[in-house]
């Protein structure tokens, strides 16, 4: 069965059956619109648009072109792709919010079949609902060190030697 783990940084060697998800970023879909962009290196309406609607047809089937208002993101300068994608990110997060949870159960619904964990880096947010979903249990960053022999579990119990004992072994001493 698969497990996740919300961690700040993955590791950076997995092991058999391990991937990493992150939040998205939509490069495909920029990527994809990139022909439709202006000249000038300054989103346009048009062009937030046509991202907008690779966004849903990929993810989500009711975000449609017109289901965003692009006209507060138009005339921002961009040089990059990753500096549009954080564009395309806060208007997402401002007009569409549970496209990330889309993305992310699209993510998780395409993951190789022989997925044992999934390492998510990011924040945890209202993250716990796709993975539910999908019935993937959740475990702690010091449980997986305990199991992959990284770290030692912690001993609770008695004492083997009682405080009272101790103190007559060192007055013998």
């Amino acid at each position: 069965m698969a497990r996740y783990c919300i961690v700040d940084k993955a590791p950076a060697e997995l092991k058999d059956g391990e991937i990493v998800l992150r939040p998205a970023n939509f490069l495909e879909q920029i990527a994809e619109n990139k022909g439709k962009a202006g000249k000038s290196g300054m989103t346009a309406s048009n062009h937030l648009r046509y991202i907008a609607g690779s966004i849903g047809q990929k993810y989500d089937e009711r975000l449609q072109q017109f289901s965003v208002k692009p006209h507060l993101f138009i005339g921002r300068k961009y040089n990059t792709s990753e500096e549009l994608s954080g564009i395309i990110v806060e208007m997402m997060k401002q007009q569409w919010p549970t496209i990330f949870n889309s993305a992310l159960e699209y993510d998780i619904k395409n993951r190789p079949a022989n997925t044992k964990l999934i390492y998510f880096e990011g924040s945890i947010g209202t993250t716990d609902i796709p993975f539910k979903t999908a019935g993937i249990d959740k475990v702690t960053e010091d449980e997986l060190a305990i199991e992959q022999g990284n770290k030692h579990k912690k001993v609770v119990g008695k004492p083997a030697v009682s405080k009272a004992q101790l103190e007559a072994a060192n007055e013998e001493k």
